[in-house]
């Protein structure tokens, strides 16, 4: 059952819609309840949504997103969690020594935190998917950046995408 959910969810999702509209289709058309869909449906509130825009019109076709939500740990230790959706992203290797794509979540003067983006192969590698769930620290006027990545030196490119994630409870 498990697998039909995934598949359905996969599929649903290929028609372009985000994971959490997938997850409700799952849960509306199928009448089940998808384990860990609270954490969906909490990142398809407004709130936890931070639109990503290109920050030079040389990249003007790349769009994405951030979803902010609790993380899926015991109460005791409640984390944040992000995930971030990238399209039309140029080729890396078009921008320089890159191979890949990462996201950055970033405090400014706090705390940053860094995490691979891998693409998404319904799209020709110019969709790019990527999550952390091991925030602790409280995201107020976050900045999250999308930018290329050379996958062996470490080391991040410029920023293509870029929004600002304000917490607002």
């Amino acid at each position: 059952m498990k697998m039909l959910v995934l598949t359905f969810i996969v599929l649903f999702s290929a028609f372009n819609c985000n994971t959490a509209e997938s997850v409700f289709a799952a849960e509306h058309f199928m009448g089940i309840e998808v384990s860990g869909s609270k954490d969906f449906h909490e990142a398809s509130n407004p709130e936890n949504i931070v639109i990503l825009n290109a920050v030079n019109s040389s990249y003007s076709a790349a769009e994405g997103s951030a979803y902010f939500y609790e993380a899926p740990f015991p109460p005791s230790f409640p984390r944040t969690a992000v995930r971030i959706e990238a399209y039309n992203l140029p080729e890396p290797s078009s921008l320089g020594d890159f191979q890949g794509y990462e996201g950055v979540v970033f405090v400014p003067s706090e705390i940053t935190w860094r995490f691979r983006m891998y693409p998404l192969s319904e799209n020709g590698n110019k969709s790019w998917s990527g999550s952390f769930d091991l925030i602790t620290y409280k995201l107020d006027n976050a900045e999250i950046q999308v930018r290329p990545y050379n996958i062996e030196k470490g080391k991040g490119g410029p920023v293509i995408l870029k929004g600002l994630f304000r917490y607002n409870r």
